[in-house]
């Protein structure tokens, strides 16, 4: 019955990415619009991609907290991880890692309380991670129970009150009607940012889709998957996890480290495909250390519980 159903995403057969690595002008407007730094790709993304590890730094931060900062923010800076006190003990991410895992399944599910096939018929993945190949599977699967329908989370930039609002609502009921139709992936992307359109920070656009669904109850008839150059260290992806998301592709990071391996800042000469698996490894492990704070052993555990403070 399981292997009848459940597909692996790694079986799944490949498919044409229609993006194209854009030039190093348009690489850098769009690492301009999504605020990343040249602090961030140098002492983050490039220690993840070549060594698979979080990079490490001394304890405490010399800058002002979020909410007293004059300068624009991340989203994600403004929530702090919550850790497990006394009835929840911690965990042990190294030596315990045998009973922790990153898996995750996508597609409908069923009722619980009936014994069908059709729980299983679901997608699965070893990390929420997603290469720009892997995206790609997922946007182009389409079977009786499984497609993908692709939404822009952007809006259009003026000085119009209401504006960002305004393409929340319409965003959360394109995606009402998506699950509707039968769609069972919800692809959020912000790759349409353009002179134009800013993009709506992917937290923000995944917890008003994942809630509005809830009010709707239609949330468990579907997954949210982000596409996002927001998401570029372990906190960032820990956020989206937390308020909603299934998985995640960082297409800017991958994008970088094109651009960080065309300029040799990355060493010896390394594959994109391995410089990749070693940021995914690092990330994986960063996510199994939040977990492990708050005494979680698994993703889907993890998945939605908003375990963070403002």
């Amino acid at each position: 019955m399981v292997e009848e159903n459940l597909l692996s995403l790694k079986k799944l057969p490949d498919a044409e990415n229609e993006f194209s690595q854009p030039s190093p002008e348009k690489l850098l407007h769009k690492q301009q619009a999504f605020g990343v730094s040249s602090e961030e790709v140098n002492e983050i993304i490039v220690p993840m991609a070549k060594d698979g590890k979080e990079p490490l730094s001394a304890m405490g931060a010399d800058w002002p907290l979020a909410v007293l900062s004059h300068q624009s923010q991340h989203l994600s800076n403004y929530f702090k991880q919550l850790f497990a006190q006394v009835t929840n003990p911690p965990i042990d991410p190294i030596r315990e890692r045998m009973v922790m895992s990153l898996n995750t399944y996508l597609g409908k599910d069923q009722n619980l309380l009936t014994e069908t096939p059709e729980h299983c018929q679901k997608v699965e993945l070893e990390s929420p991670v997603l290469s720009n190949s892997e995206l790609e599977k997922l946007r182009a699967i389409d079977n009786e129970h499984l497609q993908a329908k692709t939404l822009d989370i952007v809006f259009q930039a003026s000085e119009e009150e209401g504006k960002l609002e305004r393409a929340l609502k319409r965003i959360c009921q394109y995606a009402e009607d998506a699950v509707i139709d039968g769609y069972s992936i919800i692809l959020l992307t912000d790759r349409a940012v353009n002179s134009n359109h800013a993009a709506i920070p992917a937290m923000l656009a995944v917890g008003a889709v994942h809630h509005h669904l809830i009010r709707k109850g239609l949330r468990a008839k579907c997954d949210i998957v982000v596409e996002t150059a927001d998401a570029r260290e372990t906190h960032h992806f820990a956020t989206l996890v937390g308020y909603g998301a299934n998985a995640v592709n960082p297409y800017l990071v991958i994008e970088t480290m094109v651009d960080l391996q065309r300029t040799k800042k990355l060493g010896p000469e390394t594959s994109i495909k391995d410089l990749f698996e070693n940021y995914r490894k690092s990330i994986n492990g960063g996510l199994l250390k939040i977990f492990s704070k708050m005494g979680i052993s698994t993703l889907q555990s993890y998945h939605a519980l908003r375990s963070l403070k403002p």
